[in-house]
């Protein structure tokens, strides 16, 4: 072989030679471009994960105040509503006398407070109008006397002769023993 053709054939080689690593090369940077674009791809996923997560806590903390608002504001809106329930229910008690519906629950009243008079003497107050109602319930109810009082709303008071108890069976008193468990079935029904 002659010189020029080995140079020739020795040049050939070194272009192939360069060719094959000029090939590798790009080869190498076009993996490391996918690496870098999928690491890339990875960290903006992880990063939006992440607003994501922030994004829903932020919000289930702001739902969950919305709901207390909400909730406070209808509790509210309950309690105004009782007032003024039972304000009107104490002017319509202050105006009534020995009507229906006050003579209609007069059995049952006097039939809850005669077991805690256990048979004792005792001093019944009450409305004038009331007076002969009540004599007729507790007719044989034992030693109960009856006195008129003006002063007093609808219903009666009811004290023991010895002072050991004093029941208040007035339409006020009635009414405050009321509210208390209209409240708790109202909060009972309040969204959680």
């Amino acid at each position: 072989m002659t010189v020029d053709a080995l140079i020739a054939r020795m040049t050939q080689d070194a272009q192939a030679r360069i060719a094959q690593l000029r090939a590798d090369a790009d080869a190498e940077v076009a993996a490391l471009e996918q690496a870098r674009a999928a690491a890339s791809s990875r960290d903006a996923e992880q990063a939006l994960e992440a607003r994501r997560a922030e994004r829903q806590l932020a919000f289930a903390v702001e739902h969950t105040q919305a709901r207390r608002h909400a909730a406070a504001a209808v509790l509210r809106a309950q309690h105004a509503l009782l007032d003024r329930v039972f304000a009107r229910a104490e002017v319509l008690g202050a105006q009534t006398g020995a009507e229906a519906p006050v003579l209609d629950a007069l059995p049952r009243l006097v039939a809850a407070v005669l077991p805690y008079l256990g048979g004792r003497p005792a001093l019944l107050r009450c409305r004038p109008d009331l007076v002969a109602p009540l004599q007729t319930l507790l007719a044989g109810a034992g030693q109960v006397d009856i006195v008129a009082d003006t002063t007093l709303p609808a219903g009666f008071i009811v004290d023991a002769g010895d002072q050991s108890c004093s029941i208040d069976g007035t339409l006020p008193a009635l009414l405050a023993a009321l509210r208390p468990r209209l409240e708790a079935t109202l909060l009972a029904r309040m969204p959680t």
